[in-house]
């Protein structure tokens, strides 16, 4: 099984729990793992799309709601 690296965007707020802890993931840090694979927590603004299009190794992208709308409107 692969580790996976979790980045969760920074204005997604406050959850319940992390997905550090219910997925038992590490947290992304592009200076360490920049060809890790990595789920991207929620895309809502530039940095967050930044980061994605930098990253070098696998990607997967879990959607949490108006992020989704955001991405569809090209906004």
């Amino acid at each position: 099984m692969q580790d996976w690296k979790c980045r969760v965007a920074s204005s997604l707020g406050a959850l319940e729990g992390t997905p550090y802890e219910a997925w038992g993931t590490i947290e992304y840090k592009p200076e360490i793992h920049g060809k890790d694979s990595v789920v991207f927590f929620g895309l809502y603004g530039l940095p967050d799309f930044y980061a994605l299009w930098r990253h070098k190794g696998r990607k997967a992208i879990l959607w949490c709601g108006s992020d989704l709308i955001f991405f569809n409107n090209g906004s």
